[in-house]
């Protein structure tokens, strides 16, 4: 199966010394505190930042001389959390159904759907992503260019770039109607994403 998509980024490591190669460092994250009392958090990851932000926030208060307190977001929910939703091992992924990703918020949607029907196809014959995400993206998830849209809400550039270029202007019109942009913004979007999609075609 060729490859459709590929994309990288820049992970943020803690190095014990200068010497050290980077394949060697840990994904670990450290807390120090200077001489002037700056808190300063660095390393981590993804999957562990609510513990980092925690812990970043009790150093922080203890250095301000706000006492020792026990962190209160171990239950706290995160928003859109849907209780309805929640069984052990899900029988659908949000690959397959986009949907699950939105929790409460998924009535959002599907307002929009009841307001334009239209709204209910598909980006993407190969992907389930709908124009109504995308709708959604500019009017509730403070999307503002295309590639906002199709890789950072909907994740169409990052699973396939060639659907992504070939949905492009089908998705620009669709949301600049009803995303509140200035005229011209469609125009814009759409002269530029084509450097956008070639940074996430494999290479030959």
């Amino acid at each position: 199966m060729p490859v459709l998509s590929s994309f990288t980024g820049i992970r943020p490591l803690v190095k014990e010394s200068p010497d050290m190669d980077t394949a060697q460092l840990a994904r670990s994250h450290r807390i120090v505190v200077s001489d002037s009392r700056v808190v300063t958090i660095t390393g981590g990851k993804w999957t562990t930042a609510r513990l980092m932000a925690e812990q970043t926030v009790t150093r922080a208060a203890e250095v301000g001389g706000l006492g020792k307190g026990r962190g209160a977001t171990d239950a706290l929910r995160l928003h859109g959390y849907d209780r309805t939703h929640g069984t052990p091992v899900a029988v659908e992924s949000p690959i397959e159904n986009p949907d699950l990703l939105y929790g409460t918020d998924i009535e959002g949607i599907r307002q929009l759907e009841r307001r334009w029907p239209e709204l209910k196809k598909t980006i993407s014959e190969r992907l389930p992503y709908r124009m109504s995400h995308a709708v959604y993206a500019v009017r509730e998830e403070m999307a503002v260019t295309l590639e906002d849209v199709l890789a950072r809400r909907t994740r169409v550039l990052f699973l396939d770039a060639g659907e992504a270029s070939a949905a492009a202007q089908a998705v620009a019109n669709s949301i600049t109607t009803r995303g509140n942009f200035k005229a011209g913004w469609a125009d814009a979007e759409l002269a530029q994403f084509p450097g956008v999609v070639k940074q996430f075609l494999p290479a030959d």
